[in-house]
């Protein structure tokens, strides 16, 4: 079987699967697959092509929300450059006590 073949029988296992997990009756399953194949659909004219031009001006032109929360992870480069400080400080401050026995030492 072709891979672009493969894909779309795929794909519609999905979705005739979700439509069947998410439909209350057979009736609504069988409605619900005729709308995703195109028939029976509610959908009527664009009443205006300004909607349409705006929604795909605002998907190519606005980041993703996984890009936006990407550049929010990275931390400011004096917050990591504090905390990295804060880090070694700690560090050499491990050992700088008298030595303390292990708890379950039994002398």
């Amino acid at each position: 079987m072709p891979k672009v073949t493969g894909w779309a029988v795929t794909m519609m296992f999905v979705a005739v699967g979700w439509v069947l997990f998410r439909a209350a009756s057979f009736t609504v399953t069988g409605s619900m697959a005729l709308s995703l194949a195109g028939a029976g659909s509610w959908a009527g004219p664009l009443p205006e092509i300004k909607l349409l031009i705006a929604a795909a001006l605002a998907s190519a032109l606005i980041p993703s929300a996984h890009q936006i929360i990407d550049r929010l992870r990275q931390p400011h480069p004096l917050l990591a450059a504090g905390g990295a400080m804060l880090a070694i400080y700690c560090l050499l401050q491990i050992g700088g006590g008298p030595p303390v026995n292990f708890i379950y030492l039994q002398l």
